[in-house]
């Protein structure tokens, strides 16, 4: 599963080729997620990224995560995949 997010719609790249991977492979699945709706696709879900992945999959115990974006973004869900149950060794973070 990838969760991509942005702050807003415009700010997600590649939408098109992800969406074109998730209908080719039945084993991906893209979800699209923007903080601020204005602008967004039907597809999208809007809101918290974490929030909407946590809601979506429920614990995330025996998950491999990899995480990457914005310094304070991916702290902030480090802390939620881990309270979540996922492994500390599980977390892979690519902050920039």
């Amino acid at each position: 599963r990838l969760y991509h997010g942005a702050v807003t719609a415009p700010g997600l790249y590649l939408v098109e080729e992800l969406r074109s991977l998730a209908a080719a492979y039945e084993s991906f699945t893209y979800q699209p997620c923007v903080l601020n709706g204005e602008g967004s696709a039907p597809d999208m879900a809007v809101g918290d990224i974490a929030q909407i992945a946590l809601a979506q999959d429920g614990g995330l115990k025996g998950w491999r995560l990899f995480l990457c974006g914005d310094p304070n973004l991916v702290r902030g869900l480090q802390r939620s995949a881990f309270k979540a149950g996922a492994g500390l060794k599980d977390i892979l973070a690519d902050a920039f």
